[in-house]
């Protein structure tokens, strides 16, 4: 007899091998999925950083980095991250002064911040001499809120510009320059 199609037997082994292959895949999927989740908020992160040194040049002003709360900089690392114009340099928003960007973190995003005081980057001629300096600064990113392989450890230098350290330990967690050493990053706020 002369059939087209298949029988219910090879069907069944077809789908058989379908799930196995899929069931294979799946956890790769998913990770490649959060290591491009991860990837995204780095990026933007690193966008928001080049864009407030950018901002400091082209219009000859002091321009403030930090997580707004009622026109304040606040400790608050989850709170909305405004970029805006400080020209009495104060990490206050006051009413001459104007927004120019806004980020917010993710919401499982953790930090970890390593000088004292508010988290705030400032950028701009605060000496008078049209030298648009950074303010040297670092923080680690754990975007999706684990210290593990989607963390980022980035540094503003004194130019103002964003470095990226790719420098990871054996379980592939970033780490940061510090005391003429390499030290684990952390993630705590």
């Amino acid at each position: 007899m002369n059939s087209k199609g298949f029988t219910l037997i090879e069907f069944m082994v077809a789908v058989a091998i379908l799930m196995i292959i899929t069931g294979t895949s799946m956890p790769k999927l998913e990770d490649l999925s959060r290591s491009y989740s991860a990837y995204l908020e780095k990026n933007r992160w690193l966008n928001l950083f080049a864009f407030a040194r950018a901002s400091a040049a082209l219009g000859n002003s002091i321009v403030t980095l930090c997580p707004l709360q009622a026109n304040r900089c606040t400790d608050d690392m989850h709170q909305e991250w405004a970029l805006f114009t400080d020209s009495n340099n104060n990490k206050i928003l006051d009413n001459n002064e104007q927004i120019l960007k806004v980020l917010l973190p993710k919401s499982e995003s953790l930090f970890g911040y390593y000088n004292l005081g508010k988290p705030y980057f400032r950028f701009g001629d605060i000496r008078g001499h049209n030298t648009y300096l950074g303010m040297a600064s670092g923080f680690t990113l754990c975007p999706l809120g684990h210290l593990d392989k989607t963390a980022y450890h980035i540094t503003i230098n004194i130019l103002g510009r964003a470095k990226l350290y790719t420098q990871r330990n054996e379980r592939q967690q970033p780490l940061r320059f510090t005391h003429q050493r390499w030290q684990l990053a952390r993630c705590d706020r």
